[in-house]
Formats: C-alpha cells, sequence, structure tokens
C-alpha cells in the first residue's frame, strides 16, 4: 500500500479558518449579547480543532502559537470596537 503525503491547510490558511470561526462567532454574540460568550467560544474551539486536524503536518509547530495571537486580536477589537457601557472612564479604549 502506498501513501503519499497529505497534504493540509497552511499555516496562514489554518489562522484564517480560526479567524473566520471567531470573528463570525464575536459578531453573533456582540449582536445577541453585547459581548463575547459561549457562541464566541464554541466556534473558536471548533475553528481551533478544526484547523489543528487539518493544517500540513510541517505546519503544525506553527499552529501552535496562532491561538492565542487570534483570541488577542478579536478580544482586543471588540473592547475598541464596543466598548463596555458605564461611566466616562470605562471601555478599553479609554484605559489605552
Amino acid at each position: 500500500m502506498v501513501t503519499g503525503s497529505r497534504r493540509g491547510l497552511t499555516v496562514l490558511g489554518a489562522a484564517l479558518l480560526v479567524l473566520l470561526a471567531g470573528t463570525t462567532g464575536a459578531a453573533i454574540d456582540v449582536v445577541l449579547a453585547g459581548s463575547l460568550g459561549v457562541v464566541f467560544g464554541v466556534l473558536f474551539v471548533a475553528g481551533c480543532v478544526l484547523a489543528a486536524t487539518r493544517v500540513h503536518p510541517d505546519d503544525l509547530l506553527g499552529i501552535v502559537i496562532t491561538p492565542p495571537l487570534v483570541y488577542a486580536l478579536i478580544a482586543i477589537g471588540i473592547g475598541f470596537a464596543h466598548p463596555a457601557s458605564g461611566g466616562v472612564g470605562s471601555g478599553m479604549k479609554s484605559k489605552v
């Protein structure tokens, strides 16, 4: 039996998959609840699992650092785009 090398996603493709899944979940959560919640968590984890299972074996090391970076980008983006309601000093934009 001849087995060839399984070609999968590159690191960039897997990162875009995680970013797309996380951003979709974040958008749904912000519209429904006003903050990141369960939908974001489920879609983000599903995107990470799918990316890890579909990435090319040579790129596994690169995909390890993708989820924390994408999570930070999404959380900071939501913090700037949709700051927490409260006084004048609330929200990430005013703290930065």
